[in-house]
């Protein structure tokens, strides 16, 4: 059976968990960018395992709230996260620990709180810990139309509120001196970050569920900080990356068992959100144009393969100084190539039409324009051998460097410097050729 996108945003069943989790994961990644760019990370994921030991207290009240009482376990999580919350806080600021201490000492002790609480609920309430034990994953699945107006709603308030202080917020993150210059009070909108924190991780139970919320506040916003360096980019590519992975975990939930032939009729909703928002994660670890892994080691070989051409094309004109043609075996062995490499680099000087010849037979030439390059060359490298004799005080090899990375290096300022040394008559010519070898 094969099920079209649009099917999700109409189905009775499906509307509601696609919708409700693509709302929740598009706000945990807005308020995770907060915590990113901190450097807090891990601030979420103490909190939600903290709302652990409030959802176990609220069930030994379930008697008196009534059954199906949901409203109590939330306001139970609320309580002991803003419990963990100041707890670091305040550890933090009047102990001698550490921001990582005071995040791991409050995630073992709640946890283990709430852990101490659930084994004696489970022969108190037998049925009510079963559905507790739900809560760790979540129940994406049994979602409802009110939680589409509920995750709207929080995401409209978070949305408003980075609009209105997002100006704050930056002075906050990024020169808070500034702040304090002017006897601005920033904790306002560091208790408003921290309520809308908690907020979110105890609504966002309901779906991904006390283990996996702390990962939708981090997953799509490290996947969106791959693809750009602007702050404003990162809260709308975040929210989006978010937004995707909500509904593409509720989408392969339902049709991957079908695909690969599984006969159960679905799998897991929670789990299989943070498994996309984790899969984009690694593809912009992967693939991001600036600081993808695939994309420099790409721009690293294209770098080194245009040294060695640029080498190669120098020794052509070193062994040709009158412009006659040379033989390749001798180029080749003062630059210990194969003969296939070489063969692909030739391939590149003749695209660039600086040889002549070279390509099926032993013998090449210089063009017009590869003995203007090889000049330039040439006097490219010498000053690099400068400067790393006289500003990094280098004595070796210059190295198989492109042309590129030597002129990122040697601005026109630090030319100048180097040619009003060598005018000085410090007999650095033959230095620098030996160095060049």
């Amino acid at each position: 059976m094969t099920y079209p996108l649009i099917y999700f945003f109409y189905d009775p069943l499906l509307r509601a968990p696609t919708i409700g989790s693509m709302l929740m994961g598009s706000v945990s990644a807005l308020i995770g960018v907060l915590l990113f760019v901190r450097k807090h990370s891990l601030l979420g994921e103490a909190i939600s395992h903290a709302t652990y030991p409030g959802i176990m207290l609220s069930l030994l009240f379930v008697p008196f709230l009534g059954e199906g009482s949901f409203v109590g376990l939330l306001v139970g999580a609320f309580c002991t996260a803003w419990l963990g919350l100041e707890i670091i806080e305040r550890l933090g600021r009047q102990t001698l620990f550490t921001p990582d201490s005071a995040l791991c000492l409050t995630l073992s002790l709640l946890l283990g709180w709430g852990v101490t609480i659930a084994s004696r609920l489970q022969f108190i309430h037998p049925s009510w810990y079963q559905r507790a034990q739900l809560l760790l994953y979540g129940q994406a699945a049994t979602m409802r139309d009110v939680h589409i107006f509920l995750y709207g709603g929080i995401c409209v308030l978070v949305i408003l509120f980075l609009l209105i202080e997002f100006r704050q917020i930056e002075l906050i993150f990024f020169d808070p001196s500034f702040l304090r210059s002017l006897n601005i009070s920033t904790r306002r909108a560091e208790r408003m970050i921290h309520l809308l924190l908690i907020i979110i991780i105890v609504l966002g139970i309901r779906s991904v569920g006390v283990i996996l919320m702390s990962g939708m506040l981090i997953a799509p916003v490290s996947a969106a900080r791959q693809w750009t360096h602007r702050f404003s980019c990162l809260f709308l590519l975040s929210g989006v990356f978010g937004l995707c992975s909500g509904f593409f975990g509720n989408y392969l939930s339902v049709a991957l068992p079908t695909w690969i032939g599984v006969s159960s009729r679905s799998f897991p909703t929670g789990p299989m959100i943070l498994l996309c928002a984790c899969t984009l994660s690694l593809f912009s670890f992967l693939f991001a144009f600036r600081k993808g892994a695939c994309s420099d080691l790409i721009r690293f070989s294209c770098l080194h393969f245009c040294g060695i051409a640029e080498n190669l094309l120098k020794s052509i004109g070193d062994h040709s100084p009158a412009g006659g043609r040379v033989d390749l075996g001798d180029v080749l062995n003062t630059q210990s190539l194969s003969w296939g490499r070489a063969f692909l680099i030739l391939v590149y000087l003749h695209k660039k039409r600086w040889i002549r010849g070279g390509l099926f037979c032993r013998r090449c030439e210089l063009s017009e324009t590869g003995r203007g390059e090889a000049q330039r060359l040439r006097e490219l490298h010498y000053l690099w051998t400068l400067y790393l004799f006289f500003y990094r005080d280098i004595k070796g090899k210059a190295g198989s460097l492109s042309s590129r990375e030597m002129a990122r290096v040697l601005t026109k300022e630090v030319r100048e410097n180097l040619a009003r040394l060598d005018r000085r008559g410090l007999q650095v010519s033959s230095t620098g050729a030996d160095l060049c070898g």
